[in-house]
């Protein structure tokens, strides 16, 4: 909901596109650092399994990492778009809330966080590919639990394409200002902007919880019989029509 306020260039006050803007980052630098971590888990389950047994990936670690995610994604936006609002306080007037009309206020600030998210998101697909061939490795020598390495594989290959799906949304902006330099019809612009949207920035959040809950054994004897229930009942009720 707030990149789409953000990207449909509604008029609004400077001060709550600062806001908008903050919590539009902070969810998107949460999402990349939660595949991030979610890869260091499989990474130490199959790599380091004495520490991972040990407890270092039990729910207690986890109520410890997501405050941490969630502050560390939090300070970066707000840091940068604080001083943003406090050097351009005397804006007090509408403006279109848009991330190039923020960029242009000052491109001091505006340096320094592109380069300090470019440092993380270089450090997240550098995260990945390493695990990737690790477990690569492991799984070509391991004969006896080559199982459960290939699981993982699979599971971090996932993570992977989910990385990639939130990276491409940094190139969404610019592929529609693009587009709208091509004067594209209004109409077909606006379905653009959705489908865009959908698959740019909904379908990467439905890819965790759709690999982790097909993992899960007793989840995925519950979704076959709610299926087979679906399918069952709506044949009855055509043969009952």
């Amino acid at each position: 909901m707030t990149f789409l306020l953000i990207t449909t260039q509604m008029c609004m006050y400077f001060l709550t596109c600062i806001v908008l803007n903050t919590v539009s980052n902070l969810l998107f630098l949460s999402s990349v650092s939660f595949v991030i971590a979610m890869t260091a888990e499989r990474y130490t389950a199959i790599c380091h399994p004495m520490l991972y047994h040990a407890g270092l990936c039990g729910p207690r670690m986890a109520i410890l990492v997501l405050p941490l995610i969630w502050l560390a994604s939090l300070s970066v936006p707000t840091f940068f778009n604080t001083m943003l609002a406090i050097k351009m306080r005397e804006i007090k007037w509408l403006i279109i809330c848009d991330a190039q009309n923020l960029v242009s206020f000052d491109q001091f600030y505006t340096s320094i966080k592109s380069v300090m998210y470019g440092c993380f998101f270089m450090f997240s697909v550098l995260a990945v590919v390493f695990v990737y061939f690790q477990l690569t490795w492991i799984s070509r020598r391991a004969s006896n639990d080559s199982g459960a390495s290939s699981r993982a594989l699979m599971t971090v290959t996932l993570h992977a394409i989910h990385l990639v799906l939130l990276l491409s949304s940094l190139f969404y902006l610019p592929f529609m200002n693009w587009l709208k330099k091509l004067k594209v019809q209004n109409q077909m612009l606006l379905n653009l902007y959705f489908v865009m949207f959908f698959v740019v920035f909904v379908l990467p959040r439905f890819l965790s919880p759709l690999v982790y809950g097909l993992r899960d054994t007793k989840l995925r004897l519950q979704i076959k019989r709610h299926v087979l229930w679906t399918i069952s009942s709506c044949i009855a009720v055509r043969q009952c029509q």
